[in-house]
């Protein structure tokens, strides 16, 4: 089993992530890698995007009932999020070194 290390957005201070949900905030780094975040990142219904991961054969993780996928796999399937995404990527990166 991959291990992995979870990340929260804090919404302290954050005037945007007041009023969301602690899932909706969160995100993954496998042992690999590879980063996880919440399949409703992409604008698109949870289940569809996990319909539409398991379909390219991609893993999907499950946390508290929603979702996760890789971000490398959201950055090719929804280019047009790049920049968020690319944030996300950053972030995640900075924190888990």
């Amino acid at each position: 089993m991959t291990e992995l290390l979870w990340f929260e957005i804090q919404p302290q201070g954050r005037a945007r992530w007041r009023g969301v949900p602690s899932w909706m905030r969160r995100m993954a780094l496998a042992d690999d890698g590879q980063i996880y975040i919440p399949a409703a990142a992409t604008g698109e219904a949870e289940q569809s995007v996990w319909q539409l991961a398991q379909w390219d054969g991609v893993q999907v993780l499950m946390q508290d009932d929603h979702p996760y996928v890789p971000l490398d796999w959201v950055e090719r399937e929804y280019s047009q999020c790049g920049i968020a995404f690319a944030h996300v990527r950053q972030s995640v990166q900075a924190a888990a070194s």
